[in-house]
């Protein structure tokens, strides 16, 4: 959903967003186990 709100968020000639975007408060997850990601 935040996505798409910035994604339509005007811009100018050079897709810079018109008023300033900013994530306030993203929060967090808590991840029980680490976990790797093989690189490709």
């Amino acid at each position: 959903d935040v996505v798409r709100l910035v994604e339509s968020s005007k811009t100018d000639n050079r897709d810079k967003p018109l008023k300033d975007v900013v994530i306030a408060d993203c929060g967090k997850i808590v991840v029980e186990k680490p976990y790797a990601i093989a690189k490709e």
